[in-house]
């Protein structure tokens, strides 16, 4: 799971001072959040250099929009993949996305890293192309669902903020959308 959630109090202490000017807290945001946002972005429009547009774009519109940031209304963590969705959805509707279906842009983080060898590599190429044609089975809403809660490892109740939806309602949804995929990967194997 990635740093920035493993401290919330951490990254909500650096949103303050991010706020109150502090560059280095800027950049120590970026570190924590940017892995994150690029394989969220990747795997939703598949376009490596698009998810770079965007994930830089994200932070651009952080920094000018940091101001509007209330701790009191809120988790910082939250407010900020709010805002990463909306630029997703934005995207979108501007119809920038094109059907590009590069199984090599589909992040490390949803495969299991470690050290490969020629065969390893194939087979998680392999992977990745099944878990790309799966991920093809699922509805729009039912793919960002998964995606932020195992490709962007967000913690249940950071999604059901992000979303909408009541924690408990996202939990059974996860899940049943777990099975539901592996049902499809069953097909498909």
């Amino acid at each position: 799971m990635m740093e920035a959630f493993t401290d919330r109090h951490t990254i909500q202490k650096l949103a303050l001072r991010m706020k109150q000017g502090d560059l280095v807290a800027a950049s120590r945001v970026y570190e924590l959040l940017m892995r994150q946002t690029y394989g969220f972005y990747v795997s939703r429009i598949r376009d490596r250099e698009h998810a770079q547009d965007l994930t830089q774009d994200v932070f651009m519109r952080l920094v000018r929009s940091i101001q509007q940031y209330d701790a009191s209304k809120g988790d910082f963590v939250v407010w900020y993949w709010k805002m990463v969705r909306n630029m997703l959805i934005d995207f979108f509707r501007k119809g920038k996305t094109s059907a590009i279906t590069d199984i090599e842009s589909l992040p490390e983080s949803a495969i299991p890293a470690g050290d490969k060898d020629v065969t390893e590599e194939l087979d998680e190429k392999n992977r990745r192309s099944l878990l790309y044609e799966c991920l093809q089975g699922l509805e729009e809403e039912e793919r960002e669902l998964f995606e932020l809660r195992f490709i962007s490892e967000l913690p249940y109740s950071d999604i059901a903020a992000i979303v909408g939806k009541n924690e408990g309602a996202l939990r059974v949804a996860v899940n049943r959308i777990k099975k539901k995929l592996e049902a499809i990967v069953k097909d498909h194997t």
